[in-house]
């Protein structure tokens, strides 16, 4: 497998896992682990399409991909921090 035939395959496929979760979360409540899987799918989508086509402004596609993943840390750090309740008894 050549190395653009690689890079198209991993397009293919970060483009399977976006479709799977705007289709499946349809009106319906999204776990911040989805919402962040989603968006490092994103990013590797767009990051795959740096590599095949070369006359993609690359600057502005980094810094979207740089936001998506930042965005998708928090996510996932927010999502780790414990969640206290205190109820009165």
């Amino acid at each position: 497998m050549t190395e653009l035939e690689k890079a198209k395959r991993i397009r293919e496929i970060s483009n399977e896992i976006i479709k799977y979760y705007v289709k499946d979360n349809k009106g319906g409540k999204v776990s911040e682990q989805d919402r962040a899987v989603e968006l490092l799918a994103r990013a590797i989508h767009e990051f795959s399409e740096i590599y095949l086509n070369k006359y993609i402004d690359d600057d502005e596609l980094l810094k979207g991909i740089l936001a998506k993943v930042k965005i998708a840390s928090n996510t996932l750090d927010q999502a780790k921090k414990s969640k206290v309740i205190i109820k009165r008894v």
